[in-house]
């Protein structure tokens, strides 16, 4: 799975992804423990050998446009479980922590424009145009 991730995560912050001014405009920060520049980066390669299949980013455009990318892909299904082999994406603000106050979720981290994706086995050159298209709508 880390190949996969590495090399959707390098793509993105690379601009690979259906057009390079698209993605830089629009996705406005990546939250992945296995970048460099992660604040707990060192922590996690002292723990694992891996960084896992799962990261955060927000979009530029608010709640509005987050919805709009995550219920435009046709690879990653939307949803709050990431417990398959599928790739997968979720709105953490109105899913999974839509329980809790718009305070705790501030405090957090989860706002409106966060997305979550699960990467799973699909061909990540597929995963990327996927992702790509939706942004660009």
């Amino acid at each position: 799975m880390m190949p996969f991730l590495c090399s959707l995560l390098t793509k993105i912050k690379q601009s690979y992804i259906y057009s390079q001014i698209t993605i830089e405009q629009q996705i406005t920060d990546v939250y992945f423990p296995g970048l460099p520049d992660h604040p707990q980066s060192d922590l996690i390669n002292k723990q694992s050998s891996g960084h896992g299949g799962m990261l955060s980013f927000k979009i530029a455009g608010g709640f509005e446009k987050a919805k709009k990318v995550a219920e435009s892909t046709n690879l990653f299904f939307l949803t709050e479980s990431f417990g398959g082999v599928e790739s997968l994406i979720q709105h953490p603000q109105t899913m999974s922590h839509s329980s809790i106050s718009p305070q705790a979720q501030q405090e957090a981290g989860i706002t409106d424009n966060l997305l979550r994706i699960s990467v799973g086995l699909e061909d990540v050159t597929d995963l990327i145009d996927d992702l790509g298209k939706a942004l660009a709508e």
